[in-house]
């Protein structure tokens, strides 16, 4: 990729929920960022890092976990309140138990 006259940078680390992204991308996502506007808005210009960082990082779907990790994350869910995912989805439903009868058409 060629950037003309563009400034040179050295990337000497990285934070730990960036470790398995490429730094590049890194810093390329933060200068789109400060592009887009965002420059003048003080640490909201991370948010949207933070999310895509948090996001990368996060278990998804068919991940390879086993009960320790999950154990671990459940108690971080618990110990935090943590109720929404970066996207702001909820990560846990309550269901009551007419709900539960009724999926399994116990009840009508």
């Amino acid at each position: 990729m060629e950037f003309g006259n563009a400034p040179e940078i050295t990337i000497t680390g990285s934070p730990m929920i960036a470790q398995d992204m490429d730094p590049i991308d890194v810093v390329i996502q933060v200068a789109d960022s400060i592009v887009e506007g965002k420059k003048n808005k003080g640490s909201e210009i991370f948010d949207d890092l933070y999310h895509t960082f948090a996001c990368k990082a996060a278990i998804k779907a068919n991940s390879d976990t086993n009960v320790i990790e999950l154990e671990r994350l459940m108690e971080l869910i618990i110990e935090e309140d943590i109720r929404y995912c970066p996207h702001g989805r909820p990560i846990l439903v309550k269901l009551s138990k007419r709900e539960i009868e009724k999926m399994f058409r116990r009840i009508v």
